[in-house]
């Protein structure tokens, strides 16, 4: 497929998650819709923990990973 197929519908359904959101919005709490999307996202790659090579990762690794994920959920609550 053209690569322009690929953006037309990513836009597009960017615009559908962004009315989704400003609907749930409306009747739920910021908190209460960040919670429901990250427990959603933790049971979608939870199987894909049996696949990860524990030995290959050390706490720097882990630093970098936490830090990352801090600063990409404060984004997610000041952008909601």
């Amino acid at each position: 497929m053209p690569w322009y197929v690929f953006a037309i519908a990513s836009a597009a359904f960017t615009s559908v998650n962004s009315l989704i959101e400003k609907r749930v919005l409306r009747k739920a709490g910021t908190l209460e819709l960040s919670s429901a999307i990250a427990l959603v996202g933790l049971l979608a790659t939870l199987p894909l923990a049996f696949f990860v090579p524990w030995t290959g990762i050390n706490i720097g690794t882990l630093l970098f990973i936490f830090f990352g994920t801090l600063l990409g959920a404060l984004a997610y609550l000041l952008a909601m």
